[in-house]
């Protein structure tokens, strides 16, 4: 690659090739002859990245990217397989990258990258997530055609806003399936999701109107089964909690349309405030299936709501998984009551519910919320007990009716049919009604 001057095309034959690569030279192209069988091979070392672009315009496609790990899991250097920073216009399709140990940090990271697009990408393994997109304020990319399953988090997003789309993709079977949130970590914050986000300046910026130009699209992807306990983890990928589809921390002006969301155990669609991050405002939810996007639902703080196990105490070859009940103390939502007010003794357990129940699930009936929307257990029973036995008496009165009507039958065979008449539009008819078992209505002429 030193080598390689601008517009050049390097073409990599089949083959397993440890050690890392670092592109300075823009306008270049660096292809793969086989996908699964061009190997960059980290092997688990420490402190290193897989393929590191320094430089815009550069097409990394085609080959497998694997094994480049961070010294620990909240380290902050390496462990990324392929990495664009700093990039204005930035290319990745039909890659594959996977971390095999515990300290894989990010499958494919573009930082403070602008213009570029993943398409027909797969991630699993890594410790944080598995795409990541952050600090661009307008970040003009597309993901597309993407795999991501079993990591923390599938997509992350932080301070990545303006034209951003994410569509026609598939996660699955990591902790959370997508993140968009605004964080000093990366920045500047926050994460916006309106057309003109690159002219704004304000970490906290306010939004009157939902009647805006939204130009952050999550559309078309399908985002299932996100409850995975026993990925890799660090500090801030526990974070978020587990069993949701897509969180929202902090976010503005996004468009969350036309998605599949399905079997996450605890919410389909999660907005909230992020503390110590910006705030909230001018999100929209449309056209998902199921419909289980809750937006401004008091949820948890995000620091009592980490994981048991931080992966920074986590011992050497040990894996960093969350406690497998996670119970955390929260608000009423303003729903409840008349006020907003903190109350205690309310516990949020993640586990499966019934579609439509209610993600509150109180530990004592002393500290419930008094006017809360859904009934009481006692009161659902009861009706599912009242129905029932209308059903049970309607259906002996319908049994007793059709044997009476065997029994005059046999007593009187044959039985000729007894005309009805009646006056239509078009002149009196009869009807004959016969009783032989079934009942069929035969029209006779007038």
């Amino acid at each position: 690659m030193n080598k390689a001057t601008r517009c050049d095309w390097v073409l990599v034959a089949p083959g397993v090739y440890p050690g890392s690569v670092v592109i300075r030279t823009p306008d270049l192209h660096l292809r793969g002859l086989d996908r699964n069988r061009v190997v960059i091979d980290g092997r688990h070392r420490k402190r290193v990245n897989g393929i590191a672009v320094r430089t815009g315009d550069v097409w990394v496609e085609n080959l497998t990217v694997r094994n480049f790990d961070r010294t620990t899991p909240n380290a902050e250097h390496g462990g990324n397989e392929v990495w664009w920073y700093e990039a204005h216009g930035w290319h990745g399709n039909y890659l594959t990258v996977y971390d095999t140990g515990l300290l894989g940090g990010y499958g494919l990271f573009a930082e403070r990258a602008e213009g570029g697009e993943w398409d027909h990408v797969y991630a699993t393994g890594f410790d944080d997530s598995g795409l990541y997109i952050g600090a661009c304020r307008d970040c003009e990319a597309t993901v597309s055609h993407a795999l991501a399953e079993r990591n923390p988090v599938g997509y992350a997003g932080t301070n990545s806003g303006g034209h951003l789309v994410l569509e026609d993709s598939l996660f699955r079977n990591n902790a959370v399936g997508l993140s968009l949130n605004s964080s000093e970590s990366d920045p500047p914050p926050p994460q916006l999701g309106t057309c003109a986000a690159n002219t704004n300046r304000s970490a906290t910026p306010t939004i009157t109107s939902t009647a805006l130009s939204r130009c952050t699209l999550i559309r078309g992807n399908r985002i299932v089964a996100n409850n995975n306990l026993s990925v890799p983890a660090n500090t801030s990928s526990e974070r978020p909690g587990w069993g949701i589809g897509i969180v929202l921390l902090g976010a503005y002006g996004d468009l969350v349309t036309k998605n599949v969301l399905a079997d996450n155990r605890t919410v389909g669609v999660l907005g909230l405030e992020f503390p110590g991050g910006a705030g909230r405002g001018g999100r929209r939810f449309t056209s998902n299936s199921p419909a289980t996007a809750s937006s401004g639902t008091p949820s948890p703080d995000p620091e009592s709501a980490s994981r048991s196990r931080a992966a920074s105490s986590a011992p050497s070859g040990r894996r960093t998984t969350a406690s497998r009940r996670t119970a955390t103390r929260a608000r009423c939502p303003p729903t409840c009551g008349r006020s907003a007010a903190p109350r205690q003794g309310h516990r949020i357990h993640p586990r499966p519910r019934a579609s439509g129940s209610s993600l509150w699930s109180r530990s004592s009936t002393a500290n419930s919320c008094p006017d809360a929307p859904t009934a009481s257990p006692s009161r659902r029973r009861n009706r599912r007990c009242r129905t029932r036995a209308r059903e049970r008496r309607a259906t002996r009165s319908v049994r007793a009716d059709g044997m009476s009507s065997l029994r005059s039958l046999s007593a009187t065979e044959p039985v000729a049919p007894q005309p009805r008449r009646r006056t239509s539009e078009h002149g009196p008819q009869s009807r004959l009604s016969i009783a032989s078992g079934w009942r069929d209505r035969v029209r006779a002429q007038p």
